[in-house]
């Protein structure tokens, strides 16, 4: 998955090599993360498609998508080549942008049905998960 950090870390890690292979015409370090992020975006995508050709619909598309444009706010670096993002930064953006604890409980709902998707599928009840969701008050949040 390419929000790996530990992809993230190898890549900032050896930013100015992969800029000369892969980016040297680049006007700029923002430049050089843009090209390197959609080289990681088309391998994802090449990926996925390989697995199955109904695997690539515009959903997945969309939030592959979503998730470069985080990928390569963490592997940016600024003019002076100093990287101020991290993915823990990115899900606190994400978090702290919602506005109450009703969309915090929706959110999580939404990724934890997602990971149990397959689950549910075979007959597990949704509300097992959805239920203690709903049980936690705005400081278990």
């Amino acid at each position: 998955m390419i929000s790996s950090k530990g992809l993230t870390d190898w890549i900032k890690g050896h930013f100015d090599e992969l800029k000369e292979a892969i980016a040297p015409l680049a006007r700029d370090d923002i430049e050089a993360a843009h090209q390197i992020a959609n080289i990681i975006f088309m391998f994802d995508l090449v990926d996925i498609a390989s697995v199955n050709d109904q695997l690539l619909t515009d959903s997945l598309f969309g939030s592959i998508k979503s998730l470069l444009t985080d990928f390569e706010n963490v592997i940016s670096p600024d003019s002076g080549g100093q990287f101020h993002h991290d993915w823990q930064d990115v899900f606190e953006g994400h978090w702290n942008a919602l506005a109450s604890a009703g969309d915090k409980k929706a959110y999580l709902k939404d990724r934890l049905l997602r990971f149990r998707k397959d689950r549910i599928r075979q007959g597990e009840d949704p509300h097992l998960l959805t239920d203690v969701v709903d049980a936690f008050n705005s400081s278990q949040l």
